[in-house]
């Protein structure tokens, strides 16, 4: 990782093609010597992860725009914008879009990988072959 800070302006970043909407890493663990990933996602209505959880990594998910209903554990909430949830590491967790519009999210992930599986996964459909090359990459489906 270059001294430098990491300035990423709108629109920069690695753009991906995921099932639930197009993702943008805008910073990677390549960046970040491993440190910290940060991943701006947009979901379309209606979709969302199915509950998993990852044992190698923490994600914290603010919320830019749209309404999202978030499942941590045993506890379920909406998260409109402007709203932060932190999920530490082997906390089963789903989240789904539940507006009519197209939402926005910012992911943070630490250790940073999990862009990986984004990257080979890409637009690939939720399903048995997607869960599989999830655990590749510390995603267990629950």
């Amino acid at each position: 990782m270059a001294e430098d800070a990491i300035i990423v302006a709108p629109g920069e970043g690695k753009p991906i093609e995921i099932a639930m909407g197009p993702l943008r890493v805008k910073v990677s663990g390549d960046d970040s010597d491993g440190r910290i990933a940060i991943l701006e996602l947009q979901v379309a209505p209606g979709l969302g992860p199915t509950s998993h959880l990852h044992r190698g990594c923490d994600e914290t998910f603010y919320v830019l725009s749209g309404t999202f209903c978030f499942t941590v554990g045993d506890r379920t909430t909406d998260a409109a914008p402007g709203t932060l949830i932190f999920i530490p590491r082997g906390v089963p967790h789903a989240l789904r879009n539940v507006g009519a519009e197209t939402g926005k999210l910012l992911a943070i992930v630490n250790p940073a990988g999990l862009e990986r599986f984004f990257e080979e996964v890409g637009p690939m459909p939720y399903g048995p072959e997607r869960a599989a090359l999830g655990v590749k990459y510390g995603v267990e489906p629950i």
